[in-house]
């Protein structure tokens, strides 16, 4: 941990814990004080943040595929298909070039 201070003023890192059975989410900090002597350590419950940041993407994404259906018969859009057409081209424009796999027979 010592390392990660050597070019920054802080360093943090989230971790979780089993409490009672439960999921609980930390945040760890170490700094530096001014005199560069001393370190200052402390922890924070980020539970309800992380709680939150999972209820917002949630929602979000709900509301991303409620964006993508027409509302009355329940089938995907024009967003919807415009958008897998555009990963189907990503994906072909990174798929490397296949060799052809023609089957060659001597005779």
């Amino acid at each position: 941990m010592l390392k990660n201070l050597e070019n920054r003023k802080s360093y943090s890192y989230k971790y979780k814990l089993i409490i009672n059975g439960q999921p609980r989410h930390f945040q760890f900090t170490m700094m530096r004080s001014k005199d560069q002597k001393h370190f200052v350590l402390y922890e924070k419950d980020i539970d309800d943040e992380i709680r939150k940041e999972k209820q917002q993407l949630k929602a979000l994404n709900t509301e991303k595929e409620l964006a993508r259906r027409d509302e009355l018969t329940g089938v995907k859009n024009k967003t919807a298909y415009n958008e897998l057409l555009s990963r189907q081209a990503l994906f072909m424009l990174f798929l490397p070039s296949m060799p052809d796999t023609t089957l060659q027979t001597s005779r």
